[in-house]
């Protein structure tokens, strides 16, 4: 029996089997060739780029603000000036012209997540102010990234508060006529509720379906491959590959995950 389509972020892992631990968005060149060899040794259905790594690199300004608001507001900077876009765009050329029939699937955190990179209790304390700066940012470096050929645009954002400030993302992915995604909701059970999205993933290890008989591999199935359930009746499967999995368990559990 065929399992569910296959949602894949393997960047750590990534960074640790192909690259010796150097992160590729240090130089964006480099993702296209590293892209490619992650594809063909995982095979996943969607290979997820996630942006975040890119976001940390230039974030030396945006550590530094003192409040929420100043946080947000210098994010807000470099997505206007347009380094980090710039930066992006480099990654995202060198992807698809090293992997033309590669699926596009790019993780962006959303406004909350997007703070939290910075400050870990970002989540709980933003207020309206900066996640409002913070959505809009986000919103102007989607635009920014428009001539790519991306397939699905993956918000990573748990919390309910923070996506009612994510509309403009929600209009501007339409409008290029990407697929939208949402990551990790902290309340899978409402998930169908969520009409402006495609595909709603619940937490991981959690038995609950998302939007579009969604599921989440829970972490622990990279660490022993014999000992975890596949969520059959799901559609789409999605799991983050450890960082620190070990190459033949991830191979075994891939090869479980096919049916």
């Amino acid at each position: 029996m065929a399992g569910p389509a296959l949602w894949l972020d393997a960047h750590a892992y990534g960074v640790r089997i192909l690259a010796g631990g150097r992160e590729p968005w240090a130089n964006p060149s480099e993702l296209g060739l590293f892209y490619r060899q992650l594809q063909d040794l995982l095979r996943p259905d969607i290979l997820e780029l996630p942006l975040a790594p890119a976001f940390i690199l230039d974030l030396t300004e945006f550590a530094s603000q003192a409040d929420d608001v100043e946080m947000a507001d210098a994010f807000d900077r470099t997505v206007a000036n347009g380094r980090v876009a710039a930066l992006i765009d480099q990654g995202l050329h060198a992807i698809t012209g090293a992997n033309p029939s590669l699926p596009l699937a790019v993780g962006l955190p959303g406004p909350a997540a997007l703070l939290s990179l910075v400050s870990a209790g970002a989540i709980a304390t933003a207020g309206k102010d900066a996640l409002d700066i913070a959505a809009l940012a986000l919103s102007d470096l989607i635009r920014a990234l428009s001539s790519h050929k991306i397939t699905w645009l993956a918000l990573h954002e748990q919390h309910s508060h923070a996506l009612t400030y994510g509309q403009g993302i929600v209009n501007v992915t339409r409008h290029y006529g990407w697929h939208l995604a949402l990551m990790d909701k902290e309340t899978p059970a409402d998930a169908a509720s969520y009409t402006a999205y495609d595909l709603v993933f619940p937490p991981a290890g959690g038995v609950t379906e998302g939007k579009g008989g969604c599921a989440m591999l829970d972490i622990t199935v990279w660490q022993d491959s014999s000992e975890f359930m596949i969520p059959f009746t799901a559609t789409w499967l999605r799991a983050e590959v450890l960082s620190t999995a070990q190459p033949e368990t991830v191979l075994a559990t891939l090869k479980r995950l096919r049916g």
